[in-house]
């Protein structure tokens, strides 16, 4: 994992949320060392709709907060999915200490 843009660090991160907050029904909570916290926030019309979900986790020594936001976007009667994208930043600390505790996360997951 070289990136907060990288496909394994979002597969770590979802493993990990999966782990913490299993029937995704916790808008807080304590998992891995770390304090997670979850909103969302939705708007359906007739032609377009999207949620969008945001993660806070903070921890570490230093300590550090990331923030990853997951969109969902979708149109027409149908609902058809039309874009879903994602992104992390770290706002406060460092993201080499960020990506040094998903590195470790990573490994307890693959044990």
């Amino acid at each position: 994992m070289k990136s907060l843009a990288d496909k394994s660090f979002f597969n770590v991160f979802d493993r990990l949320v999966s782990q913490g907050n299993p029937v995704i029904e916790n808008a807080q909570w304590r998992h891995a060392g770390a304090d997670w916290h979850r909103e969302r926030h939705s708007y359906a019309g007739r032609t377009y709709g999207f949620t969008m979900e945001t993660t806070i986790v903070g921890g570490g020594t230093p300590p550090w907060t990331l923030l990853v936001v997951r969109e969902y976007w979708w149109a027409g009667s149908k609902n058809k999915d039309v874009k879903s994208p994602r992104w992390a930043k770290v706002t406060s600390g460092q993201q080499r200490d960020v990506l040094a505790w998903m590195r470790q996360q990573q490994k307890a997951l693959e044990r």
